[in-house]
């Protein structure tokens, strides 16, 4: 349960009546009475109008009986109305009571989500032709699922192996005190793709299967995968398809033995790596490795390509595998963040972007309207030109609430038949024959390798059922090394097909997909409420169709036209189209089917039409009526009004502490920004978007101000310069919430002006570099005097800032360049020459306008 904050946030109401000082007022002077008997209620109900006389005293004048007449006839309408509201709520109660209640999650349990999924053998099939060979891939994946609402796959073919399964090698490491983290996440990042994360020791390493990943965090490279002794030079496990990824220091200057030695390494590698520390790469993509140490790249041995992913991962390819260099240990690469490092890591096993694909797609399977469900669904490929390739089909789900899940599965699809079956039209796709009136030439070249003959069929397919089978020669059997033309009545409904060559024994020789194109329908003049349709059909290439069409209307009302051109369609009286639902029209010219499914307007009644609207106009009229029945004549009466402010109003509203914490984190987003600190009234806005009964809350700065206090006494949010940020944004970005506000704060000048900037930790070097010159102005924050190491080091590129908070940290940062020291006097000439410039946050935009020339 959430704890929450022991504050109430006050709203203040005031309401101001203007009117004259003096006016025409009207007052009911309630007299004290006995308290009413349920007999006198009664007698009111039932439309009495003699009352219980009281007693009066004497001197009691007769304004004050005539108020307390009046407050009688009060009663009587107060008693009408609530018995009204009684007999309402009543009826509703009933309702409500018939209504079963929906059973909650503590007592459905917990949700079990299931999915099995379960894809065939790819199948390569003919898609070109003999000059121009290609395949298209077919798979059928089976599905079952239970309490998932959403199924869709991610398909990849490649012509090298993708990942598959990771290992983690269990080895004595260095710089590795959050391994713990890292472990973790790499493992929770995977699963949730449907990968599988298991360690493995050294002595493993050579029975690693081909296709998996195995992930060496060690820091230092081991000593077994280098030194001859060992029998297990890595370029052998890489060539057999395994893929590596170091992440560690250089393995030209230390190993490590397994018994967490430290040696050596003297010579240069013997397989033909080379490392270079010239360069500090940088990184993309959002990878976000700190400090980069080194590249590696081939010098010939038994490398056969390098490059580079994510800016500063260097890959290496070997036989049928890769080797990669995560150039830095998981402490120094992302400073301590264990979790971060394990996601990244996670992120760049699973994306393999060193393996560059043939393809990519999606297939969506079902979405947001199945629970459980089970089947098959038949995905074919765009054309591929190898005939052997691997696809990458991965399963991404969402269960009932929303959570996501996954499953990776890594299939080869190679070319097994020796014969095939070509089709001399773009992209094996064809227009109908029932439309054309001209089949489909296509050759078979059989390429069995035997003198023998057999009966030969050609069998048509959809979603594996076999819609028709012919004997491609009448006058006997085939022989198995021949080429034959052969011209195919393709009078089939718009899709996609399998063609196949079998013999009578259900040998398959080839395979080629032909696809179907569709019968355009264009709309003309509808009538709907008397049922009369004007449709006009074209052909796949814009031609009209010319055959005889046959129309129907939701099964009903066939009516025959001589041709698709001009179709003037009627439904009977008795089958006209119901408004508000959908209806299908069907048009079928020969084998070849079209459907149309539209939805039929709405007609909209008046509202006075609705029962509803006429049983509460009666129940208004009936309270109306009565109001006026009981209510007796009043006497005006003269009074003084002075009017005063009404009391103020005040609504105490519980506030739970991780729903205010969540309001940084939604005003960061709602600006597409990341751990940014806030304004107070940034903070107050994000208030506005809670409700409390239906309505934005708002709070005052006093109140919000106390409950910041609070929060940052018990080290939820920190402030600095008037911002206010939540605590654990200085661990997950390694800066202080000084450095973020100071940050945010020349954000400001610069979206003010129009300046183009980096986002914070985009160079270790510099906190921003700022288009404003030519090669940019690299602007560095003074926090300590470690910035003077940093201002020289970007002085050698290009003009450098270096922003104070105030004057009298640049009075501070003054009295440090009085120093002898090569540093102070090295940028003491560079501040002369006016390549470094100090200032203030105050005075920077004036200093980015001077800069600009505006």
């Amino acid at each position: 349960m959430a704890e929450n904050l022991r504050l109430r946030i006050a709203k203040k109401a005031y309401v101001f009546d203007i009117r004259k000082k003096f006016a025409y007022r009207q007052y009911f002077a309630p007299k004290k009475k006995d308290k009413m008997e349920l007999r006198d209620l009664g007698s009111l109900l039932s439309g009495k109008r003699a009352v219980k006389k009281i007693p009066q005293k004497k001197e009691e004048t007769s304004g004050m009986q005539s108020a307390a007449q009046g407050a009688a006839g009060t009663i009587k309408i107060a008693a009408f109305v609530i018995a009204a509201l009684v007999l309402l709520l009543g009826v509703a109660w009933l309702y409500l009571m018939s209504v079963p209640p929906a059973p909650s999650e503590e007592k459905q349990g917990k949700i079990s989500v299931f999915l099995d999924v379960n894809v065939s053998q790819p199948e390569l099939l003919n898609l070109g032709t003999e000059d121009n060979v290609e395949y298209a891939i077919r798979n059928v994946v089976g599905y079952a699922t239970a309490n998932i609402s959403s199924l869709g796959l991610s398909i990849g073919v490649y012509n090298d192996m993708p990942p598959s399964h990771v290992f983690v090698l269990d080895y004595p490491r260095e710089g590795a005190d959050a391994y713990g983290d890292f472990r973790a996440a790499l493992r929770d990042y995977l699963r949730k793709k449907g990968m599988l994360v298991t360690d493995i020791d050294i002595e493993g390493l050579a029975n690693v299967p081909p296709g998996a990943t195995v992930v060496v965090p060690t820091g230092f490279v081991p000593s077994p995968l280098i030194f001859p002794e060992y029998k297990m030079p890595y370029p052998e496990i890489v060539e057999r398809g395994v893929t590596i990824v170091y992440i560690g220091d250089r393995w030209n200057t230390v190993a490590e033995t397994p018994d967490r030695q430290t040696v050596q390494v003297l010579s240069a590698d013997p397989y033909g790596l080379s490392f270079s520390t010239r360069e500090r790469p940088k990184n993309e993509s959002g990878f976000g490795l700190f400090d980069p140490l080194y590249t590696v790249e081939g010098r010939g041995g038994r490398v056969i390509g390098t490059g580079r992913v994510f800016g500063s991962v260097s890959y290496v390819k070997m036989g049928r595998g890769y080797l990669l260099f995560v150039p830095q240990t998981i402490d120094g690469g992302w400073r301590s963040n264990g979790t971060m490092a394990g996601e990244n890591v996670a992120r760049l096993v699973f994306d393999a972007p060193w393996l560059k694909p043939v393809l990519v797609g999606n297939a969506t399977i079902f979405a947001n309207d199945t629970i459980n469900a089970s089947g098959e669904s038949e995905i074919f490929t765009l054309p591929v030109k190898s005939p052997l390739t691997y696809m990458r089909i991965v399963a991404n789900f969402r269960d009932k609430v929303g959570k996501e899940h996954g499953a990776n599965i890594v299939l080869q699809a190679e070319r097994e038949l020796n014969s095939d079956i070509f089709m001399y039209a773009e992209g094996n796709t064809v227009a109908p024959t029932s439309i054309t009136d001209q089949k489909i030439r296509m050759m078979f070249v059989l390429r069995e390798g035997s003198s023998q003959r057999a009966r030969i069929v050609l069998q048509t397919l959809r979603e594996g059922k076999v819609e028709k089978s012919e004997e491609i020669e009448k006058s006997g059997p085939t022989a198995l090394d021949s080429r034959k033309s052969y011209d195919y009545d393709a009078s089939l409904s718009e899709g996609d097909y399998v063609l196949r060559l079998v013999d009578l024994n259900g040998n398959v020789y080839a395979r080629a997909i032909m696809r179907i194109k569709e019968i355009k329908v264009e709309q003309g003049k509808q009538d709907w409420k008397n049922g009369r349709f004007n449709f006009r059909l074209n052909g796949p290439t814009g031609e009209p169709v010319m055959r005889e069409v046959v129309v129907s209307m939701n099964g009903k009302d066939e009516q025959h036209f001589p041709n698709g051109q001009a179709i003037s369609y009627n439904v009977s009286p008795t089958n006209l189209p119901e408004p508000g639902k959908m209806h299908t029209f069907t048009f079928r010219i020969k084998g070849t089917v079209k459907k149309l499914t539209l939805q039929a307007p709405k007609v909209s009644k008046p509202f006075w039409e609705n029962p509803l609207v006429i049983v509460f106009g009666l129940v208004s009229l009936a309270i109306a009526g009565a109001g006026l029945y009981f209510a007796k004549p009043e006497r005006a009466m003269f009074g003084l009004d002075v009017p005063d402010f009404p009391p103020m109003s005040q609504i105490k509203i519980p506030v739970a502490r991780p729903t205010v914490l969540e309001i940084f984190e939604q005003v960061n987003k709602d600006y597409s920004w990341s751990r940014m600190p806030l304004r107070l009234k940034e903070i107050k806005d994000g208030f506005r978007k809670l409700t409390y009964n239906g309505k934005p809350i708002l709070i005052g700065d006093y109140n919000l101000e106390r409950m910041l206090e609070q929060l940052e006494r018990e080290g939820h949010v920190k402030s600095s310069r008037g911002f206010w940020g939540l605590g654990r944004w200085e661990k997950e970005s390694g800066h202080t919430m000084f450095y973020m506000s100071m940050y945010r704060q020349m954000r400001d000048v610069f979206v003010t002006n129009a300046v183009r900037f980096t986002k914070i930790g985009a160079s270790p070097d510099y906190d921003v570099l700022v288009d404003i010159r030519k090669g940019g102005v690299y602007v560095q924050i003074y926090e300590n005097e470690w910035t003077v190491a940093r201002a020289l080091s970007t002085a050698k590129s290009g003009p450098t800032i270096i922003v104070f908070p105030d004057e009298d940290r640049i009075a501070e940062f003054g009295e440090l360049l009085v120093s002898t020291s090569e540093a102070a006097v090295s940028l003491k000439v560079h501040i002369d020459n006016g390549v470094v410039t100090a200032t203030t946050i105050e005075k920077l935009e004036k200093l980015v306008k001077d800069l600009r020339g505006t």
